[in-house]
């Protein structure tokens, strides 16, 4: 993911919630202006759809920043894996460096064969301990 395109993203979600935010302000008082210049029944439906958009504003406010927490959650986990995935590709480049290096021996004797079974058993372990980060 672009780091560029997500700061606009939240930065765009920002300007917009704050836009909502003035046309709801706006629209609670015009909607007040219309309460004292109405009769009472007049008024008090007014009132009850000025309360029903303060609720409803809310709930997508609501929503909104929720929706907006689980994205931020995401993308550290996508960073996380991100930063996982490069020490992993470094650490196969290592691997596979070791592994096409054909082995050179000085003496044609046993303890130069161990020592050879040895690096290669060593070599074994490492990639069955990083097996689950792969699996992963």
């Amino acid at each position: 993911m672009n780091g560029s395109y997500i700061t606009f993203t939240f930065q765009n979600f920002a300007e917009e919630m704050s836009q909502i935010a003035r046309e709801k302000e706006l629209l609670i008082t015009r909607g007040r202006d219309l309460i004292a210049a109405s009769n009472e029944l007049r008024a008090h439906d007014i009132e009850y759809k000025l309360d029903r958009l303060q609720e409803q504003y809310q709930h997508v406010h609501d929503l909104l920043n929720s929706r907006l927490k689980k994205l931020r959650q995401t993308l550290s986990a996508v960073h996380k894996l991100e930063s996982k995935m490069a020490k992993l590709r470094t650490w196969l480049a290592g691997v596979e460096h070791k592994l096409s290096t054909p082995p050179t021996y000085e003496k044609a004797d046993i303890s130069e064969i161990q020592k050879q079974l040895d690096w290669q058993a060593d070599v074994q372990r490492d990639i069955e301990q990083h097996s689950s980060a792969v699996a992963s």
